[in-house]
């Protein structure tokens, strides 16, 4: 092994995630959010999470929150953001979305 390699100056992180069984999907998470804009610190919150485990930057999704998660993102009743972007413009149109399924979430279920 090379002196100067990331495995001896410990810059490289591993993450211990099991190899078979279900793997969450942050992206479609976040874009349902976006798409109904629900803000992430209210979301995470009412999960009993902390955002970055929402947004997969630390930790991992609690598979056993799944059920939870979509039934808050498919009936949100929490503050909503006030960013004026996204494909529904500065309003949001609940009957125009497509319910999220528990199949949008985990890939390999």
């Amino acid at each position: 092994m090379a002196a100067g390699s990331a495995y001896s100056s410990g810059f490289v992180v591993q993450k211990n995630r099991p190899k078979n069984g279900p793997k969450f999907q942050y992206f479609v998470l976040l874009a349902e959010m976006e798409k109904r804009a629900i803000p992430l610190n209210p979301f995470a919150q009412a999960l009993g999470v902390t955002p970055p485990v929402v947004k997969g930057s630390k930790g991992e999704f609690p598979l056993e929150k799944i059920n939870q998660a979509l039934d808050l993102l498919n009936n949100w009743t929490g503050p909503i953001s006030n960013r004026r972007s996204g494909p529904l413009g500065p309003a949001r149109k609940p009957e125009n979305l497509t319910p999220v399924t528990r199949q949008m979430l985990l890939a390999g279920e």
